[in-house]
């Protein structure tokens, strides 16, 4: 929207009023705000989009000093957000863990949540290993495996992982044992 030059230096002159009046505004009428926040987004999704890309890169060191004081003087609320976010994303922190340790080693990969439930598909809910199911009736009970181990040159892709039972992972033990060989210690 443009202003004239008249109006530019009254809203100029008049800064802090507006802003006092947009907070009474937004305040008394929180509810009808947010939804036409929410309409104009959706109507305009990759508009918004594209806006908040161009102001993070625009603005990228002051939103990380932003960042870095706010983390500073929230230690405790942040802890608790982590938390609250890794109990309801088990899965999730997970897959990001085992993409971070393959990205330090330099192995490269990942994968997402969405291709290891197609992996879990793919194998029928069933462990590769012992063959019971990968869901006892209280969890999800398996881990991910990579059948060429990080430590060894394999990726994270989802090509080099397996949905194994934990107990079967668990026993196999060192991560340089090799699955042949461990299976026919089970056997």
């Amino acid at each position: 929207m443009a202003y004239s030059e008249a109006a530019q230096k009254w809203r100029e002159a008049n800064r802090k009023t507006l802003a006092e009046k947009s907070r009474a505004y937004y305040k008394a009428n929180r509810d009808k705000v947010k939804e036409t926040n929410r309409k104009y987004i959706l109507a305009n999704h990759e508009k918004v989009l594209e806006f908040r890309r161009k102001y993070r890169e625009a603005h990228r060191e002051q939103i990380a000093e932003y960042l870095r004081k706010w983390q500073q003087e929230n230690r405790d609320k942040k802890s608790r957000i982590a938390k609250k976010w890794n109990m309801a994303n088990r899965d999730k922190k997970a897959i990001l863990q085992l993409n971070r340790r393959a990205l330090i080693k330099g192995n490269g990969g990942s994968f997402t949540s969405e291709e290891e439930m197609t992996l879990f598909a793919a194998q029928e809910g069933l462990c590769v290993w012992c063959r019971n199911p990968l869901f006892n009736s209280f969890e999800k009970s398996y881990h991910r495996h990579h059948k060429r181990p990080i430590s060894l040159g394999g990726t994270s892709y989802i090509e080099n992982i397996e949905l194994v039972h934990h107990e079967c992972h668990k026993s196999k033990g060192a991560h340089k044992q090799q699955v042949d060989t461990w299976l026919t210690h089970i056997d």
